[in-house]
């Protein structure tokens, strides 16, 4: 019942939006989490994929411990289906999430949808469009990695390990490590002492070589992440012992951590800008309907980087002039950021800005 309440608010949002001629939102439902945009008659939708199965090896912490099982007093659950791919309620819910968007989200039509070339991916496009339209019409689906690309080539830029450390160090200086006592020792009641003892005494470090945070705040993000695909699953949490209302506390813990890992501008600006390109791409064509990227955390981390913030923030005027420090006029978020500044009361952005004493609002 609390997620109906919140889709329905999630509705008002996008229908004030759309009277108003250009609308902002960001919005969460069943972890098809996105940000939306809408001029006119005309939307351009950006959600992540289906709940999906989860790893079991890459916890970032006590060295030598790499498995999940080395962190809770029984083994994790085994998903059914292989690595990453949707779990079948995931597939559910996602079909479930276009159905109510139909009905409930005024969204302009036709419903084009665009998919990661993943598997994930095209099957959360599918099903979000069966549940919008009654069907999948492949004329309305398309398959185009190009949106998503994060990988090193002529369009995507890979970072070098100092380069990563140094934006990740930037993020942490503008987003300090919260007070997270409480949710540390919950989530440990919840795992039980595994194999690597009390982990949540684990200092959070950065690596100068390659940029990744190590220590409780990476593991504490992998294992609420994973009680979140169990709960999509339909299976107990935890062993039953985290009930569902209680994971949108501890996913705080995640949000942090995706925040800090995958949101320095920097970062954004040399690997995701492809997102930034098809978003604009998508309102330039003026086609009337919706668009629907199906993509992956990565991209939400990168647009709430640099347009649509988390918990309905509105940009500031200094978050836009940052942006166009760090990433420059001519680049696709700082566009974006332009076109959408008038209606967020961002005014027009100033020529030269110092970004370092500029902080991004990615805490509400």
């Amino acid at each position: 019942s609390e997620l109906f309440v919140f889709l329905r608010s999630l509705a008002k949002q996008i229908a004030l939006g759309m009277r108003s001629g250009v609308g902002i939102s960001f919005w969460v439902a069943l972890l098809l989490a996105g940000c939306s945009i809408v001029e006119g008659k005309v939307s351009v939708l950006v959600m992540r994929h289906c709940f999906r199965s989860y790893k079991e090896d890459g916890v970032d912490d006590i060295q030598g411990l790499t498995f999940f099982n080395n962190y809770s007093a029984n083994p994790w659950a085994a998903f059914d289906v292989p690595l990453e791919y949707c779990l079948g309620r995931g597939a559910q819910l996602a079909k479930a999430s276009g159905a109510w968007m139909k009905q409930h989200g005024g969204l302009p039509e036709p419903l084009r949808v665009v998919a990661d070339a993943v598997e994930r991916d095209k099957v959360t496009g599918r099903a979000f469009l069966k549940g919008f339209v009654g069907k999948v019409d492949d004329s309305a689906f398309t398959i185009d990695h190009g949106p998503f690309c994060a990988k090193k080539g002529a369009d995507c830029h890979q970072p070098s390990g100092e380069e990563i450390a140094k934006a990740v160090a930037s993020q942490l200086d503008a987003l300090p490590l919260p007070s997270r006592g409480p949710l540390l020792r919950r989530l440990f009641e919840i795992l039980g002492q595994g194999a690597a003892g009390d982990w949540t005494a684990s200092p959070c470090s950065l690596d100068s070589s390659s940029g990744k945070l190590s220590g409780s705040c990476s593991a504490a993000h992998g294992f609420v992440e994973h009680l979140l695909m169990e709960w999509g699953a339909g299976m107990r949490p935890g062993w039953g012992r985290a009930p569902e209302y209680e994971i949108p506390s501890l996913l705080e813990l995640h949000t942090w951590y995706r925040s800090v890992s995958d949101g320095a501008p920097t970062l954004v600006a040399k690997m995701q800008a492809s997102i930034f390109r098809a978003v604009l791409a998508a309102l330039d064509a003026e086609q009337e309907g919706t668009t629907l990227f199906a993509g992956h955390d990565t991209q939400l981390n990168a647009l709430g980087a640099g347009v649509c913030t988390p918990r309905w923030r509105v940009p500031s005027a200094d978050y836009f002039g940052m942006l166009h420090g760090v990433l420059g006029p001519r680049h696709p978020a700082e566009r974006l950021g332009r076109r959408l500044g008038s209606f967020l009361g961002a005014g027009a952005l100033p020529r030269k800005r110092d970004p370092a004493k500029l902080r991004p609002p990615l805490r509400a």
